[in-house]
């Protein structure tokens, strides 16, 4: 009994880092897609430097960091060319963007780049872990919804991501799971 309790226990805390490194994911898409969608809407109007920077690209051919992007992005984006949304600077940055970067991108950086030296420990116990991903999750919808919110205040929320709602969101992806449970069970049985 104990091997399963342990085998189980290294499950909650193998997939709970996945989702944190996912959810993570998504924001870093989701932001690109929105330059790269204004950027191909626009490519005509824009000046050669807003174009690189909205096809997340440096001039020396890098990728741009994600807080510059959501900065960024705004300014060109917005009719009024401001960024409402302020990440670089430690006074002015707010929630969701704060816990955003200041705890969760250093857990996920120490998931994908685990050190020991200066960074967020990975060795949580696993209720800790799913606690992380119940915050997280929340706080990247949220985050996602004010970076939409900002960039495009004249329009709904975007459709093909649920129009960022979180409870409808978690309830498609709990029916999800009932249906490949279901699923499951009646290949069992032809089995």
């Amino acid at each position: 009994m104990y091997i399963k309790i342990a085998d189980l226990k290294f499950e909650i805390c193998s997939y709970s880092r996945l989702t944190i490194v996912s959810f993570y994911a998504f924001i870093e898409c989701f932001v690109s897609s929105i330059g790269f969608s204004y950027l191909q809407r626009n490519v005509n109007t824009l000046s050669s430097e807003d174009k690189i920077t909205l096809s997340g690209l440096k001039n020396n051919n890098g990728n741009i960091p994600l807080k510059y992007k959501i900065e960024k992005y705004q300014k060109i984006i917005r009719k009024d060319n401001k960024a409402k949304i302020i990440v670089s600077d430690s006074k002015q940055i707010k929630e969701p963007f704060s816990s955003f970067f200041n705890k969760y991108e250093e857990l996920r950086n120490s998931a994908v780049h685990f050190s020991p030296i200066k960074k967020e420990p990975i060795w949580l116990k696993p209720e800790e872990w799913v606690e992380n991903v119940n915050v997280f999750s929340k706080l990247s919808i949220q985050l996602g919804l004010e970076f939409w919110q900002s960039c495009y205040e004249q329009y709904d929320n975007p459709d093909y991501l649920g129009r960022f709602n979180f409870n409808d969101l978690y309830q498609i992806s709990k029916n999800k799971i009932e249906s490949t449970d279901k699923i499951k069970l009646e290949i069992n049985k032809v089995i």
